[in-house]
């Protein structure tokens, strides 16, 4: 079980660091996304934080993840992106026409979240 754990977070570390990148220096193909899902992208566009914030927050869990330091704080750190990215694509891209990027992060995320779920028990906890 120690080995499926590690893969996943360093798939995961991969995947976050490459999507930073990605966020910061534009080298992948986008699909077209719905309409709906457009003017949602479009307006986050707008506002010049949101993409260098995602990216940043990307680098830094993916970091944190690929070196084991502060695994919890970067599961932590990545939830709201996550959890804002899963909601895009159960409402904005049901079809799933933007990829599947959204799905595998969430799942990526819930697996590594649960193998170290020891290190949140204490936020938890009343």
């Amino acid at each position: 079980m120690k080995n499926v754990e590690k893969i996943l977070r360093y798939t995961l570390a991969g995947w976050l660091i490459v999507q930073a990148g990605d966020v910061f220096f534009r080298f992948m193909e986008r699909p077209e996304p719905s309409w709906d899902a457009q003017n949602f992208l479009i307006s986050l566009t707008a506002a010049d934080y949101v993409w260098p914030t995602v990216g940043l927050v990307f680098l830094i869990s993916g970091i944190l993840l690929l070196t084991k330091r502060l695994i919890g704080l970067a599961l932590v750190l990545l939830a709201p992106v996550t959890g804002n990215i899963a909601l895009f694509t159960i409402f904005l891209d049901p079809k799933l026409d933007y990829g599947w990027s959204g799905v595998i992060l969430c799942a990526l995320h819930l697996a590594v979240a649960g193998f170290n779920w020891r290190r949140f028990r204490s936020l938890v906890r009343s």
